[in-house]
């Protein structure tokens, strides 16, 4: 026994809040437990990786090479510490051409049998790592490291989080962790930390399900990252109007000029876009693939313009075409100064090399390849291709040079945000209905993209859109809003700029920037809600049986909507190999977003409103988004 503050119990992760008497591992001396019965259930997997505390030199070098494997993973939860190390050991004696030890394959097999045991037809996950490397790949894809991050993604993925998360809420080990108010989980939860002390104590008086929590702290824009593309699936919800103008507030690029619904075709006059965003890097990227797109050619141009917009490596002649579109917008007599610098330094680039690429790339891609959720062998391939490249619209093309707005921005540039995904921009639903559907999801995927920007194009260059492109920031008492008003727009994008209001204050700037008629329409979303709202997260609930029929619910119900779809049979594997804290959030955002839909309008004085849950897709970071249609005349 010792007594240690600050330490976490190896099995059920509590941390006391006073100094106790804590269990050691009396053989390796590396952790500790608060009871003898939480020591005795976790034996089972601690004594895979203990071993006698060693002395001296070789203490050192053990503990180098364990530091050196653990930093390879994904940062984790104070209470799933066990999970990193033994993610490490798999990392140190399961690497490329060693078999697995038969403690760890009885671990799987264990993992899979118990899974198969909870939800009917489950079906065991393929060695996608084995696929892939035997397959027919380029010399660039096949060197030790990319093997080893797949190889050890797959095997941790057999082992843990995943069987981890659902044993932890069928024994309430893991309810019992989140009620900590240190608890790194309850925070993300709640957005945010436990100083909060207002909002932790609203939270644990276990409001009814539903309930918002209302008081005036937002939480500030985050201007510390930067996006090289919008991470949210526009709404199809989203019309324009051909003779209108359209106002995109914060609109990062043109994605809604991609997925909206067009009205009004036979209008002589065009749809006028201004797009207004405080980001003087997704300016300066906007203005080169305008000119792209007012210039490409309609046959090859596409193709390079998705490479520009989505991809982290270029062909030769795409890497061409952008520099002498950088180039064209550089001459350009109005550029804001801030923006004039980023497309300067652009066009002067030299190009960046492809191992400086997977080198930077791997801080800013997520932390798993999405290859786990796929039945069929094509999809986990391409999954994996993309997720170590990150390449999109080269379509067989051999790449040359990473991208230049990804991986040589100025000095000063904020970093990419990290989990970027070409899927955070389309729906599920638009991939497998899509007519480019051929069977293959992330082709369908880009070849959808690639034809979505052809006819974006064909309007520009025929003059059906007229695009203008403003840098600031919109609000109260501000001259853009003023500016906005003065275009008497049709309709007005918010994106989520309304996350980072009060909703009193948002509808007053909302109002300021509508038509002097007040009749704009206006589209937002707010990917923040759930942060406010009791019972829309699995974490809200208390009890075992309760929280693993949620679970098992989600998976239903997501199954079920992908079966609905034109071409939804045989894509995905269930249950989804996925923390269900992730799978469960549209189950209950379904039962809890309209009180906040409620409450956002409550002082808005709208004359129509109306909110619009968006489908859950777990290959996207948007969560469970709320879309919002309203005007207020």
């Amino acid at each position: 026994m010792d007594t240690k503050m600050g330490k976490a119990c190896e099995k059920c992760g509590v941390v006391p809040k006073e100094a106790v008497l804590l269990r050691t591992c009396s053989r390796c001396k590396r952790v500790w437990y608060c009871s003898k019965d939480c020591q005795t259930k976790h034996w089972k997997i601690h004594k895979l990786i203990c071993h006698p505390k060693m002395e001296g030199t070789a203490k050192k070098d053990q503990t180098k090479k364990t530091l050196k494997d653990a930093s390879t993973m994904a940062t984790v939860d104070q209470r799933m510490k066990r999970d990193a190390f033994e993610k490490a050991y798999l990392a140190k004696h399961c690497g490329h051409g060693s078999k697995l030890e038969p403690e760890m394959e009885l671990i799987n097999l264990i993992s899979d049998t118990q899974l198969s045991h909870m939800f009917s037809g489950f079906i065991p996950l393929s060695n996608y790592a084995k696929q892939f490397f035997m397959d027919d790949i380029s010399e660039g894809l096949r060197s030790s490291s990319m093997r080893t991050e797949i190889e050890n993604e797959y095997k941790n993925m057999r082992l843990t989080p995943f069987i981890s998360h659902y044993e932890g809420y069928k024994s309430g080990e893991i309810i019992k962790s989140n009620r900590n108010p240190q608890s790194l989980t309850l925070m993300r939860r709640l957005g945010t930390r436990n100083t909060d002390l207002r909002k932790f104590d609203w939270y644990f008086r276990r409001p009814v399900l539903g309930t918002v929590y209302d008081d005036d702290a937002i939480p500030p824009y985050n201007t510390c990252t930067t996006a090289s593309f919008s991470n949210f699936i526009n709404p199809s919800a989203e019309c324009l109007t051909f003779g209108t103008t359209h106002v995109a507030v914060g609109f990062v690029d043109f994605g809604i000029l991609l997925n909206c619904q067009y009205n009004n075709d036979n209008s002589k006059d065009p749809l006028r876009f201004y797009g207004y965003e405080s980001s003087a890097y997704a300016i300066a990227k906007a203005f080169i693939i305008l000119n792209l797109l007012q210039n490409g050619d309609p046959v090859e141009a596409p193709r390079q313009i998705v490479q520009v917009w989505y991809s982290s490596v270029w062909t030769k002649r795409t890497t061409n075409a952008f520099l002498v579109a950088a180039k064209n917008v550089s001459n350009k007599p109005d550029l804001h100064p801030d923006v004039a610098a980023i497309i300067g330094h652009w066009s002067n680039s030299r190009g960046v090399g492809l191992k400086k690429v997977m080198k930077l790339r791997s801080h800013t891609k997520k932390e798993l390849s999405l290859a786990r959720y796929f039945l069929k062998k094509c999809d986990r391939n391409e999954m994996v291709r993309y997720h170590l490249t990150g390449e999109v619209g080269l379509c067989g093309g051999i790449p040359s040079s990473g991208s230049v707005t990804m991986w040589d921005c100025p000095e000063g540039t904020p970093p990419l945000q990290r989990n970027e995904c070409i899927f955070n921009t389309m729906s599920i639903q638009d991939v497998l209905e899509s007519k480019n559907w051929n069977g293959n999801y992330f082709k369908t995927t880009e070849r959808e993209k690639i034809e979505r920007v052809q006819r974006l194009m064909t309007r520009i260059q025929n003059n059906h859109i007229e695009v203008h492109l403003r840098r600031g920031a919109v609000g109260l008492g501000t001259a853009v809003a003023d500016e906005i008003s003065e275009l008497s727009p049709d309709s007005i994008s918010w994106s989520n700029v309304l996350d980072y209001f009060l909703p009193l204050q948002f509808h007053k700037l909302a109002k300021v920037c509508s038509s002097k008629e007040g009749c704009t329409r206006h589209y937002g979303y707010s990917m923040n809600w759930t942060y406010r709202s009791f019972g829309s997260s699995i974490i809200d609930y208390e009890n075992s049986v309760e929280c693993m029929d949620i679970i098992e619910k989600s998976n239903k119900e997501f199954s079920q909507r992908v079966h609905a779809y034109m071409n939804g049979s045989n894509i995905f594997s269930f249950p989804l190999r996925e923390n269900p804290e992730n799978t469960s959030v549209h189950f209950l955002a379904v039962q809890t977003y309209l009180p906040w839909v409620d409450y956002f309008f409550k002082s808005s004085n709208a004359a129509s409103h109306q909110g619009q849950l968006e489908e859950y897709n777990p290959l996207s970071i948007s969560g469970a988004p709320v879309s919002l249609v309203w005007t207020y005349a």
